[in-house]
């Protein structure tokens, strides 16, 4: 009514235990693989959040942990055959047991660039690789929230051939998505 647009992370765009595939996204929405709030893409997929979360204690039982364990590894099966079904799968990681590349961070944000949504956001800790979140929601002294910088200078970043590949890429499949650059 108001004009307001959705806020789609695709970690979160689940329906019956698999992710959305692009064309459902919702059309009024701003999409992306992942926020501040959450790990970065690197530290999701190889599970270092858990460990991050666990050294803070901010678990409330090891069975808790566990569940987490379980539930990422099944996140990340579902990511792949995502992936799959769109025929964006990376050579590597090839299953959910192996670490993350650049290439799945690449074929992530293409499978969200060819969303629906009008609007498709990449957080450039992911296609830089940084492990470090820049903010732990429920943390205050625990964490350095809103403290931690880019692990390249801007200068770097805009030399940087294999990310002007990534851009490309990106900027491709957002061209060829539907109803691309319309609200």
């Amino acid at each position: 009514q108001y004009g307001l647009y959705h806020y789609k992370v695709l970690l979160f765009e689940k329906q019956g235990g698999e992710f959305r595939r692009p064309d459902e996204f919702a059309r009024a929405a701003l999409a992306t693989v992942t926020t501040h709030d959450m790990p970065t893409l690197k530290s999701y997929w190889d599970g270092l959040d858990i460990e991050l979360r666990e050294r803070l204690n901010l678990y409330p039982s090891e069975a808790a942990i566990s569940e987490v364990r379980r539930g990422r590894q099944l996140d990340r099966r579902e990511l792949l055959e995502a992936l799959h079904r769109e025929g964006l799968a990376p050579a590597h990681p090839a299953t959910a047991e192996e670490p993350f590349t650049p290439a799945l961070a690449q074929a992530l944000h293409v499978y969200l660039a060819r969303s629906n949504s009008a609007l498709a956001a990449v957080q450039i800790e992911d296609l830089l690789g940084m492990v470090d979140p820049v903010n732990v929601p429920g943390t205050y002294h625990e964490y350095p929230n809103w403290q931690r910088k880019l692990t390249h200078d801007v200068e770097d970043i805009i030399a940087r051939v294999d990310l002007d590949a990534q851009f490309a890429a990106i900027g491709a499949a957002r061209l060829a998505a539907p109803q691309s650059g319309r609200p």
